[in-house]
């Protein structure tokens, strides 16, 4: 196929990715001479495969088995599930056999905005809001959990689409814009902030019934990344939302954690 693209790449695949293939956990060898004493490191330290980010949270957390949704939110969230078979899921990212354990099928899918969206909220606050906050020594998104969370499901009348960043499951569109209904004139800053939360929420819930349409159950999902163990608030309305068992990981770090951990999982090998 490829030399007909064109004649020098007929021996692309066989040239640029012949390499044997290794998995999560096995060592590919070790630091040569010149990068361990770049890095500072013995030349006897293992170097393990590479491994996606967010994958590694599965690992870090311990979510090693079907029936559970991971999602790792931070500037967007990824929602990750196990499996030993490989269901055609449309609309997600994909899935690839191998990618976070050995023999069993990794699936990914995604909103594209999700901390950014938050950010982007906080930042249009008015200057009384921030004024507040900062004679209260809290942030504006401390200050803005605190004004909605006794607030009633649906109480301002506000509904939002967090498509600020297009869609990337199910719809799988980066064109497609967000939107917000139900503004008056006394529609206030924090019911856009939870307005937003509740989008987000009811997001991953079109995820997560994407997933059991085809064949996929979740019975627990588990939260990790930057935002969870901030935002009790938020956690609530995910929870409310799912109407799952929602674990909210204890560290912000589940990623690096095992990532490090996969690393010196090789040294002990040797």
């Amino acid at each position: 196929m490829f030399d007909k693209v064109d004649p020098k790449l007929s021996k692309v695949i066989q040239d640029k990715v012949s390499a044997p293939v290794v998995n999560i956990g096995e060592a590919v060898g070790k630091l040569d001479d010149k990068m361990a004493q770049k890095l500072g490191l013995s030349k006897d330290t293992m170097v393990s495969p590479f491994i996606i980010d967010a994958h590694a949270s599965l690992l870090g957390i311990g979510s090693e088995k079907d029936k559970e949704m991971t999602m790792v939110m931070g500037t967007s969230t990824c929602h990750l599930m196990l499996n030993e078979k490989q269901h055609q899921v449309p609309g997600i990212s994909g899935s690839v056999k191998g990618a976070i354990i050995p023999e069993l099928f990794a699936y990914e899918a995604g909103q594209s905005a999700v901390g950014d969206l938050f950010e982007y909220v906080a930042k249009q606050a008015p200057k009384s809001y921030v004024d507040e906050a900062a004679n209260r020594n809290m942030t504006v998104f401390e200050l803005m959990n605190e004004k909605i969370k006794h607030q009633m499901p649906g109480e301002s009348g506000l509904i939002a689409l967090d498509w600020h960043n297009g869609n990337r499951s199910v719809l799988s569109d980066s064109n497609l814009t967000g939107c917000i209904f139900g503004l008056t004139l006394q529609t206030k800053h924090e019911d856009i902030y939870r307005a937003y939360l509740e989008a987000t929420a009811f997001g991953t819930k079109m995820i997560m019934q994407q997933y059991q349409d085809w064949h996929m159950e979740v019975e627990k999902v588990f939260a990790c990344g930057g935002i969870p163990k901030k935002n009790a608030v938020m956690m609530d309305i995910y929870a409310n939302v799912l109407n799952k068992k929602l674990i909210v990981m204890d560290s912000e770090y589940a990623t690096s954690n095992r990532s490090s951990n996969i690393r010196c999982s090789q040294w002990w090998r040797t």
